[in-house]
């Protein structure tokens, strides 16, 4: 089993490369329909949040905090479903963050000199070669900044990475062939971890989703971890009735299966969060 990720440098290059992957690998590609099913399944607009990183962060930025978390953690919990079906190919923004509790994913950026990309910018919005270049350099700093703030990384930081490949200097179809040889060494294959991995961030990534939708995650103080399949909640609530409904929340989530629990009544150490939110 493979579960590899391609970060979208050059969004054409990344496509043609995780699609070439996928089909030799006998694995799903998938992209955009995870954001959507995430986003569905959260209550948001996606298109608010997944054009949102290709503006320049405003002072709106913050005004949208809760959608972002809610959305994000919907879209961990769909990417963790898939890997819970098997290998698949994930290319788009924060793939390689958003699964990075599976220690054997293989983590691919695909990049394009900026001489390419602005050829590509001039044909596709009719723009002159300044504005072209202005525009691709606008794109490029605005992304690092989203990232800095909804992973906490720097967007050009190779460290992210297993392999980047730049397409000015090989081609597409090279590149996946090199990627489909890397995912066959032993470091990024399926190893005895891998599904307990797999099943631990899941049950996370659905209870976090379902607490951030009902507002919990940011008003009460929770620890929320899972071993051996098992997941565990812990910290301080506002009331009794608070508690009850996260346990309610959680429950749903979890489609029954029973779960740890250990909260805390704790008005008067948690009320700041109700103002801070």
């Amino acid at each position: 089993m493979s579960i590899i990720t391609i970060s979208r440098g050059s969004l054409h290059a990344s496509t043609e490369v995780a699609e070439m992957v996928a089909t030799e690998l006998g694995i799903p590609c998938v992209s955009r329909e995870v954001v959507v099913a995430a986003a569905q399944a959260a209550g948001i607009n996606e298109l608010k949040i997944t054009e949102q990183l290709d503006e320049k962060p405003t002072r709106l930025f913050a005004r949208y905090f809760k959608e972002r978390e809610i959305y994000l953690w919907f879209l961990r919990s769909e990417l963790y479903q898939y890997a819970s079906r098997g290998g698949f190919v994930y290319h788009g923004h924060g793939g390689h963050l958003l699964l990075s509790d599976i220690s054997c994913l293989l983590r691919i950026q695909v990049v394009a000199p900026i001489d390419n990309r602005v050829r590509s910018i001039m044909k596709s919005k009719q723009y002159d070669e300044t504005a072209a270049k202005k525009y691709v350099n606008q794109i490029d700093s605005w992304r690092n900044k989203w990232m800095r703030h909804l992973y906490d990384v720097d967007w050009y930081d190779p460290s992210q990475f297993d392999q980047i490949f730049n397409i000015d200097k090989i081609n597409t179809k090279d590149a996946g062939r090199l990627i489909i040889k890397t995912s066959q060494l032993a470091c990024f294959r399926e190893n005895e971890n891998t599904k307990e991995e797999i099943e631990n961030a899941l049950l996370i990534a659905r209870t976090k989703a379902a607490l951030a939708k009902s507002g919990e995650l940011f008003t009460s103080l929770l620890e929320i971890t899972s071993l051996a399949g098992t997941l565990s909640i812990a910290g301080k609530t506002r009331s009794a009735k608070t508690r009850d409904k996260i346990y309610e929340t959680v429950q749903e989530a979890l489609a029954g299966a029973p779960f740890e629990r250990e909260l805390v009544i704790a008005k008067d150490e948690i009320s700041w969060r109700d103002e801070a939110v």
